[in-house]
C-alpha cells in the first residue's frame, strides 16, 4: 500500500507503478510480474524490494491475483509469446 496506494496507481506513478494504466505493469504477462514481486524490480521510479523470503511463491501468486482482480479490470494482458515478438521489434500475427 505504501508504494501502490489503496487505489493502485501509484501516487500518479510517482512512488510506485499504476496498476489501473492501460499501459502499466498489468498489462505483463502473469510469470513476469510473480518474478518482480517474488525477486524485486528496478525501474525508472525506484526499486521494488524482493518479498520472496517474507511471502513465497503462493503467496506472491495470491497477490498478484488480488492486484488484477482489484486493479486491472480491462487491461488486456499481453502474452508472453507476444512479448517476445515485441521485445524482438516484431509485429505479432
Amino acid at each position: 500500500i505504501a508504494c501502490h496506494g489503496v487505489d493502485g496507481r501509484g501516487a500518479g506513478a510517482r512512488t510506485g507503478a499504476d496498476f489501473t494504466s492501460q499501459e502499466g505493469p498489468l498489462t505483463r504477462p502473469d510469470g513476469e510480474l510473480i518474478l518482480s514481486i517474488l525477486d524485486g524490480k528496478t525501474g525508472s521510479i525506484g526499486t521494488m524490494p524482493a518479498h520472496r523470503t517474507m511471502l513465497g511463491e503462493a503467496r506472491c501468486e495470491a497477490v498478484l491475483a488480488y492486484i488484477r482482480s482489484h486493479f486491472g479490470q480491462g487491461i488486456p494482458v499481453v502474452t508472453e509469446d507476444a512479448r517476445a515478438l515485441e521485445d524482438a521489434g516484431l509485429d505479432a500475427p
